[in-house]
């Protein structure tokens, strides 16, 4: 069967049309759809990072002001991290606060430092530095009183942040009214790697 002109033109308007419609699809609408998927997908991260950042701190805030906060608490973070290096002097901050709340430290003996793990049982790290855990044993006497206060001293460090791990009080007649204390506790140092 031949076609006529009028078919023949009919049909290349319709490939010219379908061509038309094809080179839109490929190269306007699926990128356009692609971009506001990302910016979709962007949003829908970002709204989640707001959602935890307010149940993280328990007020409805915008995600600049979360952002802000956020910055803040972890520069304080980067003050209290002690470098490997000042390890010694960390160790002295065990026994000055032992000192401010009249507690004697019969033994101090720190252990090989371990690698902190977060959640995803990765390396926290901060810059090029790994955060190492240093497990410390200290073996402490005094008062129940100062010896409480010396726990409440450790957890409000300035300097550092430890963690306590486990203690053991004894009482014994040598040294009554006191008491000893085992402490094990963890001082959080970064390592330059």
């Amino acid at each position: 069967m031949r076609l006529n002109r009028e078919q023949r033109k009919l049909l290349n308007l319709s490939g010219i049309f379908l061509l038309v419609i094809v080179i839109f699809l490929v190269f306007i609408y699926n990128p356009k759809r692609v971009a506001m998927m990302k910016i979709k997908s962007v949003v829908d991260v970002t709204s989640t990072e707001l959602k935890e950042i307010q149940k993280f701190l328990g007020a409805d805030i915008t995600l600049e002001q979360g952002v802000g906060i956020l910055q803040e608490r972890a520069a304080l973070l980067k003050l209290k991290y002690i470098k490997q290096q000042d390890v010694s002097l960390a160790l002295k901050e065990l026994s000055d606060m032992a000192n401010k709340t009249g507690v004697r430290i019969i033994s101090t003996k720190p252990q090989a430092p371990v690698p902190f793990t977060g959640k995803g049982g990765g390396a926290v790290r901060y810059d090029s530095a790994v955060c190492m855990a240093l497990p410390v044993q200290l073996v402490l006497e005094g008062k129940y009183e100062n010896l409480s206060k010396y726990i409440y001293s450790l957890e409000n460090s300035r300097r550092g942040i430890y963690t306590i791990d486990g203690f053991s009080i004894r009482k014994s007649q040598e040294i009554y009214p006191d008491v000893r204390m085992e402490l094990r506790i963890e001082l959080y140092v970064f390592a330059e790697k």
